[in-house]
């Protein structure tokens, strides 16, 4: 049986290279996450009214579909930014990253739990409460960051 001179050398520099860039792409892929996680938060995080000031708009809620059916509406015009009040769901943002296939394949999720039905209703609205998409909205605001990040550039 013939074989090639140095092939093992050769297989085992490849595979090294290929962990290698396993493990950057995996650094990359957690910096990235972490990125979006604060841009999330960020949205989740106005403090430019109370709950009292809320309050004056009793009975109806400042973000109801009657009061204000236009995204456009009160109090501060855009639904994809949400206001800190309990600090809940600003305390529930997280990253989770996951490898799969011997770290071929990895997922980074950021977002919310799925238990918490209070959280749950902010995000997809109610019949009578309109949505509010402050995690599309870090996301589609950050992505030239992300594809920096996952590029090997830094932010």
């Amino acid at each position: 049986m013939s074989h090639v001179e140095g092939l093992n050398t050769v297989l085992a520099n490849l595979n090294g290279a290929m962990l290698d860039s396993i493990a950057k792409m995996n650094e990359r892929m957690s910096v990235a996450g972490n990125h979006l996680k604060e841009c999330v938060k960020a949205r989740a995080s106005l403090t430019d009214h109370t709950q009292e000031d809320l309050d004056r708009y009793s009975p109806r809620n400042p973000y109801s579909r009657r009061r204000f059916p236009q995204p456009d509406g009160e109090p501060h015009g855009d639904d994809g930014l949400v206001h800190r009040q309990s600090g809940i769901l600003y305390d529930d943002i997280r990253m989770e990253m996951s490898m799969d296939n011997g770290g071929l394949e990895t997922n980074v999720a950021v977002g919310v739990p799925d238990d918490n039905r209070q959280i749950e209703s902010l995000i997809r609205g109610k019949p009578n409460q309109r949505p509010r998409p402050f995690i599309q909205r870090a996301l589609r605001e950050s992505k030239d960051d992300l594809a920096t990040i996952l590029m090997g550039g830094s932010k």
